[in-house]
């Protein structure tokens, strides 16, 4: 498990000389502590806590592997949390098409110790023999990784790895895989719920909230004095799955991949590029949705809407309603209304009024994700009802994994050159941009499109890994901003964050209230990167810490 998953995840700050010395001890202790746990429910019957002892841990890793191949991380004590998205159907879909022939280690395990089982049925296990075993194993392990830490140490080379002994020691919660590469599960876990959660839940200093108010006052890169389109009332924000940069101007065998957006990248009201970085963690698309409704970053140890439902930190919707007498507040999501806690978040957020696949579409009575023909057509059915000024939040689906089918059969790709999936993903992009095309023709019959800013970027990358691609193509996204009155020859240009999304699209508005979000503006020439360990400290302290809190005021927007 631990090496599938390093392999598929990486760890989060490299690798030192003694890691798998390290890891192979606490995943020793791990099965220990478990046994002795089980040995002690069965009230000490040998056999019965080996049989338990080996499911449960089988389980667990094939649960841990299929996993990390759909979110990148360990499982953690917040995604139990999120236990509804596993009704979703398209994420029961995404982490089935995860599966590896190498996976089939698992069945293969677990027949092999039903044989062992009935083969060695008549073996007396004796309690005293059967610890002493365990006894002299783990001795001889421990002795072994303190010798090599000891060496290490003395050859002033791996001196931070001693330090790992400790279990309270250079534990960093901002590393999660890496911790628990080093530290196993039983020990993450304990330090984790007794230790790091009482720090995190610990109150704001003074001396940290001067630091964060500090911080977030400066507005030499989050504010621009833009010259702001006085024919916008509406704001629609359009947050598409998993888009990539690089299909932007690509063909395939003579195709076009996305014509109408290219064509919008060429159009002198749009701002483009094509150079933002993902900053999603374990909670993927709600991370992203998370970054850019309220200038935050989302957290790397938790799910992060699970955390936030007490912090309420300045929703973007809610800053609309109080800076540019925003109306009505909507939100059209494709998939449950509970999935990554939607219903819950709106509220966080300042959003009024949702739409999701409940009230829509059923297949042989069985609710399934809306695609994104779908999608854009209850937008522009709601777009005729909803009265101005307003928001309205957009979420596609049709470029979600697995990509083991084509979305537009009108649309086929051939090319013996490139990966099966990867031409399955380029058809549901193809496939979105057509309907992304029949949406902005229904806002311009409607009157809303030159009265409305709008917004389209990604919620995250698609994998280079999920696409067979990997080391081939950028992770980069893209951003288009539309009516923002932008001089594309002034704007920043290069390379930026999901962060800096929030802070820009406020300043487009000419919203400046003292939070403006830790992002910086792009409408700024001179534009540096938002994203360091300082800011990345801070807003997990303004999360933890409920820096914002409930409950909502009508100040609060300009107070902080």
């Amino acid at each position: 498990m631990h090496y599938q998953i390093l392999l598929t995840c990486g760890l989060e700050i490299g690798f030192f000389k003694t890691s798998f010395f390290d890891n192979l001890l606490f995943s020793t202790v791990d099965v220990i502590v478990l046994f002795v746990i089980t040995l002690l429910l069965s009230f000490f019957r040998i056999r019965i806590s080996f049989i338990i002892t080996f499911l449960i841990t089988l389980v667990f890793s094939f649960c841990n592997v299929l996993y990390s191949r759909f979110f990148g991380q360990y499982i953690s004590i917040s995604s139990f949390g999120q236990i509804e998205n596993l009704y979703d159907n398209t994420v029961i879909q995404s982490m089935l098409s995860g599966f590896e022939y190498y996976d089939l280690y698992y069945p293969i395990a677990l027949l092999f110790f039903l044989w062992l089982l009935i083969k060695k049925r008549n073996i007396e296990l004796s309690f005293k023999k059967g610890f002493q075993s365990l006894g002299v194993f783990l001795g001889s392990i421990v002795l072994i990784v303190f010798l090599l830490h000891i060496s290490y140490f003395l050859k002033a080379q791996g001196y931070k790895v001693l330090l790992t002994l400790n279990p309270l020691t250079h534990f960093n919660y901002l590393y999660p895989n890496w911790s628990t590469f080093h530290k196993g599960f039983f020990r993450t876990l304990v330090i984790d719920n007794f230790v790091v959660q009482n720090a995190k839940n610990t109150p704001l200093t003074k001396d940290q909230i001067r630091k964060i108010e500090l911080e977030y006052q400066k507005s030499d890169q989050r504010y621009t004095n833009h010259l702001v389109n006085k024919n916008i009332e509406n704001v629609i924000f359009i947050l598409v799955e998993s888009y990539l940069s690089e299909t932007s101007d690509k063909v395939v065998n003579g195709k076009e991949i996305t014509p109408f957006l290219n064509s919008l990248k060429r159009n002198s009201d749009v701002y483009y590029n094509g150079n933002m970085h993902p900053l999603v963690y374990l909670g993927e698309s709600s991370d992203g949705q998370f970054t850019y409704m309220t200038g935050l970053l989302p957290l790397r140890s938790d799910i992060t809407i699970s955390r936030v439902n007490d912090c309420a930190p300045l929703g973007l919707p809610r800053i609309l309603k109080q800076k540019r007498n925003i109306q009505h507040t909507q939100i059209i999501v494709p998939t449950s209304a509970t999935t990554w806690k939607q219903n819950t978040m709106n509220e966080v957020y300042g959003i009024d009024t949702m739409f999701s696949k409940e009230e829509y579409f059923k297949d042989n009575n069985v609710l399934i994700d809306l695609s994104d023909d779908v999608i854009f057509s209850i937008a522009s059915e709601k777009d005729k009802l909803i009265k101005s000024p307003f928001f309205s939040l957009i979420l596609t689906m049709s470029m979600h994994q697995p990509y083991y089918r084509t979305v537009d059969s009108t649309f086929i790709l051939k090319d013996d050159k490139l990966p099966e999936k990867y031409l399955n993903y380029l058809n549901s992009c193809h496939f979105f941009d057509s309907q992304i095309q029949k949406y902005f023709n229904h806002l311009k019959v409607q009157g809303l499109y030159d009265k409305s800013l709008i917004i389209i970027t990604s919620d995250h990358e698609a994998h280079p890994k999920q696409l067979d691609m990997i080391g081939k193509i950028s992770t980069k996204t893209p951003l288009y901003i539309i009516n923002g009155n932008i001089d594309k020859a002034k704007a920043w240009t290069g390379d930026f964050n999901q962060l800096d999304v929030y802070t820009t699209l406020l300043d487009i508005l000419g919203i400046d209230n003292e939070w403006k979000g830790l992002g910086h503006s792009l409408l700024n020439p001179n534009y540096k990167n938002s994203v360091t360990e300082k800011i990345k400290k801070l807003s997990d302290e303004i999360i933890y810490g409920k820096y914002f809190s409930k409950p909502f005021n009508k100040n609060e927007a300009s107070t902080r």
